[in-house]
């Protein structure tokens, strides 16, 4: 961070966008009597090239068995799991309808 009086800032406001721009600074503060009035920044560059939307990390693999089905005991607790934890309300409102 580099801190500019505002005579300095008006004689070398060129030089300062450069090296805000080349990333040599990240901020300038402009002072008005050694009292910070403004800061002075690089405005973020828009990517020039695509942004990956998937990047494959060596570390990481997914098995082949993660793509099969599930067993049949497993779906079935989990249905079973589901309709248990569903609020009490739609337990009243399936039971009118002769659906439970």
């Amino acid at each position: 961070m580099a801190k500019l009086d505002v005579h300095e800032a008006k004689t070398q406001l060129s030089e300062w966008l450069d090296r805000l721009e080349q990333g040599e600074e990240e901020v300038v503060v402009i002072c008005r009597r050694n009292r910070p009035i403004a800061e002075l920044r690089a405005v973020p560059q828009r990517r020039t090239t695509k942004r990956p939307i998937f990047r494959r990390d060596p570390r990481f693999a997914v098995p082949a068995s993660f793509f099969e089905p599930l067993p049949e005991d497993a779906v079935t607790a989990r249905s079973k799991a589901r309709s248990e934890s569903a609020p009490r309300h739609l337990h009243v409102s399936l039971e009118r309808r002769g659906r439970k």
